[in-house]
C-alpha cells in the first residue's frame, strides 16, 4: 500500500475516533443532566480520543515508511490490524 493511501486511511480513522469520542461524551452526559455536569467539554474528550488514536498510528506509519522491500507489506498489514484493534476497543 502506498504511503499516501495509508495516510488517508489514518486520517479517516482519526476523524472516526474524534466522532466516537464526541458522541460518547454526550452519551455519558445525558444521564447526568447535560454537558454542564462533565469535567470537561465534549470537544476535549473527542480531541483526547483522536490524539490517542493518532500518535501510535503515525508512529507505526513512520516505521512502515522506513521499512524496505517485501517486509513493508507485512509491516503494513500488522500496522493496519493494530490500528483497527485500537479503534474497535470497547473502552477506548
Amino acid at each position: 500500500m502506498q504511503t499516501g493511501n495509508l495516510l488517508l486511511l489514518l486520517v479517516v480513522m482519526i476523524a472516526g475516533a474524534y466522532y466516537m469520542g464526541h458522541r460518547r461524551s454526550f452519551a455519558l452526559a445525558r444521564p447526568l443532566g447535560g454537558i454542564r455536569h462533565l469535567h470537561s467539554l465534549p470537544f476535549y474528550y473527542a480531541m483526547r480520543t483522536a490524539i490517542w488514536c493518532a500518535i501510535p498510528a503515525l508512529a507505526v506509519l513512520g516505521a512502515v515508511v522506513r521499512t524496505p522491500g517485501r517486509r513493508r507489506t507485512q509491516v503494513t498489514a500488522v500496522a493496519l490490524a493494530l490500528c483497527l484493534a485500537a479503534w474497535c476497543w470497547p473502552d477506548a
